[in-house]
């Protein structure tokens, strides 16, 4: 280093035209090596150097061969591993090590596999474009460009499931597959400008609206009412459902399931006997049991325990399986997926899927179980897509599976890797089924489905998440001490916006796509906190113009 081959020192260099000076010279040779360029490519050096393509097959289609000696093997196929002193041999030993000093030594070979590519911040900006994927038979899953690096499963299932075809195939180990399979129709990506109330092509500022004291007890979760604009429906600790009407500020009805808290709610609409329209509500409860209500008629329809621990989460379906189901998650270290078709049945009448509400006077009700996936430890949050058939489980050990929806087979498996082993809080996919979002106590994240890898990570030690909500490209986090924080996607950072909406921990948030009096409030959001109260929020916007 600083000298030639003869010992001499080397003196000035000529400078590339392109450089002013030394200074230039190295600024600029560092912007290149540190561009998203070099990031996106350096996937294939590491494949060609540490990866899949350094030995074997691979090695002779990409031209990446070296004298046998470099590999520490010798002609007759003996691999020494790179150690002289096991080499007996003395013309030998000399022709390795003079090898090696000349002309180097292949290192260790790290991975089998393709290597994922690094995302450039164009990836993700996410709301900017809407990719569309053009397949010659059914749209295809996004985890078909995935390997499968989980084989085994816990689940099991009722024979009343037929076996689905297998969607999860291991196409990277070709890569050719990848554009045998999908057809990526280039002329489909588009700034989609009509859809004002799911893209922002600016982010605006939150303004309060105004709070509302609703429960004894911290609220667990708040969800729009399925057949009432201005209404949200809310279960707390104090064991009561309540509904919100935000227009007038006041709770207009309520109910008192049962003396336990309230952890989980999910509501849909039906049609009854009479063509009317009834909202049903399912709520999981601390006692282990459903409770499944006519919020029209404040009729209780059935109540059934149906873990062995607390339910935390609950989703209701009716596209999945042809038939009425309902996932269930809880602390019983299960997810369990249940049929409901002795309650509703599904009319898909001019291809527009809907619930018919049975005439269930004359029966029974019993809610059957179709099948179960089996955790290492309590589950403590759930997340559907439906329109990719992917559950996202989130377990207290700090694990996520990724699992497929009909059939609860495990596909994919991460570990938080949180330093104080926390629970994950909370888990949501990102609506184009590419990436998903987890929370934990001190740590955010956002996962790329398709490679596996943590695309962003960041860690608190003073400010102790509690909940999350993914709004296109936006990440809203809840605190425990009452303040909200926003991550943008678009610059991949936190926004200098941190709103403290109260003195205590915001545990649950959702959002409401309504306009009020005036088409300033294109979004609202709302906040339920420990003590019980809701906050409101909209999202302004100082030009109308967003996406």
């Amino acid at each position: 280093f600083g000298r030639r081959h003869d010992n001499t020192l080397i003196g000035n260099v000529i400078l590339p035209p392109w450089a002013e000076d030394e200074k230039d010279f190295v600024f600029k040779m560092r912007e290149a090596l540190e561009s998203d360029h070099v990031s996106e490519q350096l996937n294939h050096w590491i494949d060609l150097i540490f990866g899949y393509k350094q030995r074997g097959v691979e090695a002779i289609s990409n031209d990446n061969l070296f004298h046998y000696l470099t590999y520490g093997v010798f002609e007759n196929g003996k691999d020494n591993g790179g150690d002289t002193e096991n080499i007996e041999d003395w013309d030998k030993r000399l022709a390795f090590e003079t090898q090696v000093q000349e002309f180097g030594q292949v290192p260790q070979q790290l991975f089998d596999k393709p290597h994922p590519r690094k995302l450039s911040k164009q990836d993700l900006l996410l709301s900017r474009n809407v990719f569309v994927v053009n397949c010659q038979s059914n749209p295809i899953n996004p985890l078909h460009l995935v390997d499968d690096t989980v084989k085994s499963t816990s689940s099991s299932r009722s024979n009343t499931l037929s076996d689905p075809p297998q969607i999860f195939s291991n196409t990277l180990d070709n890569t050719n597959n990848i554009e045998n399979d999908v057809n990526w129709d280039m002329s489909t990506i588009v700034n989609d400008q009509s859809n004002s109330g799911e893209e922002e092509q600016e982010i605006g500022h939150l303004e309060s609206e105004c709070v509302c004291r609703l429960h004894k007890n911290a609220i667990n979760r708040i969800v729009q009412h399925s057949s009432l604009a201005n209404r949200v429906i809310s279960i707390a600790d104090d064991g009561f459902l309540r509904t919100y009407t935000y227009e007038t500020n006041k709770s207009d009805y309520f109910l008192n399931i049962c003396k336990r808290s309230l952890t989980c709610l999910f509501v849909i609409n039906v049609e009854n006997e009479l063509k009317e329209i009834n909202s049903i509500a399912f709520i999981g409860s601390y006692d282990q049991s459903i409770y499944i209500y006519n919020l029209t008629n404040s009729l209780l329809l059935h109540t059934q325990k149906i873990h062995e621990d607390v339910i935390v989460d609950i989703y209701v379906s009716s596209k999945i399986n042809s038939f009425p189901c309902m996932w269930t998650g809880s602390w019983d270290s299960s997810v369990r997926l249940w049929s409901l078709d002795t309650l509703l049945t599904i009319d898909n009448e001019n291809n527009n899927c809907k619930f018919l509400l049975n005439n269930y006077s004359n029966q029974r009700l019993e809610l059957s179980h179709i099948y179960e996936i089996s955790l290492d430890s309590a589950c403590t949050c759930l997340n559907v897509l439906e329109v990719h058939d992917l559950l996202a489980v989130g377990c207290h050990d700090s694990t996520i599976l990724l699992c497929d929806l009909t059939t609860g087979q495990i596909l994919k498996q991460w570990n938080s890797s949180s330093e104080d082993y926390s629970k994950i809080m909370s888990i949501q996919f990102h609506n184009d089924g590419l990436f998903l979002a987890y929370l934990c106590t001190t740590k955010l994240a956002l996962i790329d489905i398709m490679t596996g890898t943590e695309v962003f990570e960041h860690s608190s030690s003073s400010v102790k998440f509690r909940s999350l909500f993914y709004s296109n490209n936006i990440l809203i986090i809840g605190c425990n001490d009452g303040s909200i924080k926003l991550f943008s996607m678009k610059s991949s950072s936190f926004l200098p916006l941190s709103l403290h909406i109260c003195d205590t921990a915001i545990t649950t948030i959702a959002k409401h796509n309504h306009n009020m009096a005036s088409d300033i409030y294109d979004k609202i959001y709302f906040f339920g906190t420990e003590d019980g109260s809701i906050h409101m929020y909209s999202m302004r916007y100082d030009n109308k113009t967003h996406v």
